[in-house]
């Protein structure tokens, strides 16, 4: 499968993008020019960013599928207090233009990844999570988030929207399971994550479904 993966400097992306070329896909990304390149060989790298159409149009080209894994930053990772380094609608404005250029491009697998908690998801949040979110960053983190979705939602490609609980990096264990409830001390490795969005490209049959994880 031709496959981009959008916010692969960090995180899931950049794990998914492991996982991906190890099982065998043609992977593209899309990175700034400052980001520290250290991909496998075999990965087609695109200098530019998904906020802008032109660089989404060259990595879109002749593709299959797309895994988004964009996110707001924080100036101190870990920390909801120190500001943003991204706009406060990244993965909105991104969305906005995924959908548009993919459907030019005649892309029609996209997943998404968001949080454990967004939207119709913050009925199951631990209070002590539903204050955080309240009085600090991560509200706009997770409205802009919830936006996303929604542009996603109403869009008439075959997407998933996976919502993680809170992300480590420690090693995987290979288990995942959905909840409804997310808990203060409810986690999910990263990597694990990464494998379960390609293998999810991969069976596809996912349109219109929302899977939010953890670790099992």
């Amino acid at each position: 499968m031709k496959l981009v993966i959008l916010g692969a400097s960090s995180g899931v992306g950049r794990y998914a993008v492991d996982a991906a070329v190890s099982r065998g896909h043609d992977v593209t990304i899309l990175v700034r020019m400052m980001t520290s390149y250290d991909f496998p060989a075999s990965v087609r790298i695109l200098e530019g960013t998904a906020a802008e159409p032109d660089d989404l149009d060259r990595a879109l080209a002749g593709q299959d599928a797309v895994l988004s894994c964009v996110g707001i930053r924080f100036h101190s990772p870990g920390n909801p207090w120190s500001g943003f380094v991204s706009p406060d609608n990244l993965t909105e404005w991104i969305a906005q233009l995924l959908v548009g250029r993919m459907r030019k491009a005649g892309i029609r697998k996209l997943i998404a990844l968001s949080a454990a908690g967004v939207g119709d998801g913050a009925r199951g949040l631990h209070w002590l999570l539903r204050l955080l979110l309240r009085f600090s960053g991560l509200g706009l983190v997770y409205r802009d988030l919830a936006n996303m979705e929604a542009v996603v939602g109403a869009s008439d490609l075959e997407w998933m929207i996976v919502r993680p609980t809170r992300l480590h990096e420690q090693r995987a264990n290979g288990r995942l399971k959905e909840v409804t409830r997310v808990g203060v001390f409810d986690k999910v490795s990263c990597r694990d994550v990464a494998v379960f969005l390609v293998k999810s490209i991969e069976r596809g049959g996912f349109e219109k479904s929302v899977r939010q994880l953890s670790q099992g």
